[in-house]
């Protein structure tokens, strides 16, 4: 990481929390502190973005499924903490698959992409530097 990316990544922070005034509600505390919107800006900076959204949107689901079953507890209906129990897991199972999705799609490219016969050009370079540079 450059000192020009963390002076950024900084000053992305501080606005994240500390809303300014004139700016309201648009680009504060109420925009930029979501864990999806933080992390494309992020991986904007840092140049990575499909890792830094891969790690954004487990968080964000985690932080959905707590929070349903934060208040059902608090309701105290057991119908409704079974049900948000069940939502939570659900979450969770999709959390880890969002995050193993690039692995995923890296795997099954390369897999079709090596399955030309020996002296064809089987383009698999090619693919490899796009998904690399996407």
């Amino acid at each position: 990481m450059s000192w020009l990316q963390a002076i950024l990544i900084g000053l992305m922070s501080c606005t994240a929390a500390s809303t300014i005034a004139c700016l309201g509600t648009t680009v504060g505390n109420y925009t930029l502190n979501r864990p999806l919107v933080a992390s494309l800006f992020v991986g904007l900076i840092l140049g990575d973005v499909s890792g830094c959204i891969q790690i954004g949107i487990p968080i964000l689901l985690i932080i959905f499924g707590m929070l349903d079953l934060g208040k059902a507890v608090v309701a105290g209906k057991e119908d409704e903490i079974k049900k948000n129990q069940q939502l939570l897991v659900k979450r969770a199972i999709s959390a880890v698959a969002v995050f193993f999705v690039v692995t995923l799609v890296t795997l099954v490219f390369g897999l079709f992409a090596s399955s030309g016969t020996a002296g064809e050009d089987t383009y698999e370079d090619n693919w490899t530097e796009c998904w690399n540079e996407a």
